[in-house]
């Protein structure tokens, strides 16, 4: 530079100078583009990291169904009643005469399952049990009748209560001469009662005798 004249010189120093502080300006935005992106994320990781502090991840949020808050469905214990858990069929009056049996009844087993419906309570019954043939029968058709009830539970010395519910429901089973037993079953599902209520259900085979 020393072969050029001073005002050329003065010239290339200004142009230096500009060209070192754009340098220095694009520098400094570099600088702080990169902080912000790095502040941004740093930011962000601050924020999952805090999440479970200040409330829960949606991730970590939990459905509950409405139906966990609803009242708690009561249901009636079920019972087998002693006096009417078989019915023998004899041909004659000799009851005591193995060879003279038609026909044994048995009911065995019992199920029940409560569904709330309003201010009311649906009952699903199940009873189950065999038919075996005797000596004497032929063949045919025989009718198992089953009692259903729903008395309330007293809890004092008073007498026993009336029932709420007391119907025979029939369960026809067909029985060829000569065969093994054969199951029977009866679901009934159209019994309703109300909620809430100290109530027992008592089944049994209904052989038309009043044992109360």
């Amino acid at each position: 530079m020393l072969g050029f004249p001073a005002p050329y010189r003065k010239v290339a120093i200004r142009a230096r100078i500009v060209e070192a502080l754009r340098s220095a300006v694009f520098a400094i935005r570099v600088s702080l583009a990169v902080g912000l992106v790095i502040g941004l994320g740093a930011c962000g990781r601050v924020a999952d990291g805090m999440s479970g502090v200040f409330g829960p991840r949606e991730e970590d949020v939990i459905e509950v169904s409405p139906d966990a808050f609803a009242p708690r469905v009561f249901c009636p214990s079920i019972e087998l009643d002693p006096g009417r858990f078989i019915i023998r069929s004899f041909r004659g009056r000799d009851d005591l005469d193995p060879s003279a049996l038609v026909y044994q009844i048995v009911a065995e087993k019992s199920a029940r399952q409560c569904i709330r419906d309003g201010d009311w309570v649906r009952l699903k019954i199940g009873v189950a049990g065999s038919v075996t043939p005797g000596p004497q029968w032929s063949g045919g058709e025989i009718v198992v009748p089953v009692r259903l009830r729903v008395r309330p539970i007293s809890t004092t010395s008073e007498p026993t209560p009336e029932p709420i519910f007391d119907e025979v429901f029939r369960v026809p089973v067909s029985l060829p001469a000569g065969a093994p037993s054969e199951d029977w079953i009866l679901v009934e599902e159209s019994i309703r009662v109300p909620a809430n209520t100290n109530l027992k259900l008592i089944y049994g085979l209904d052989d038309g005798v009043n044992r109360g």
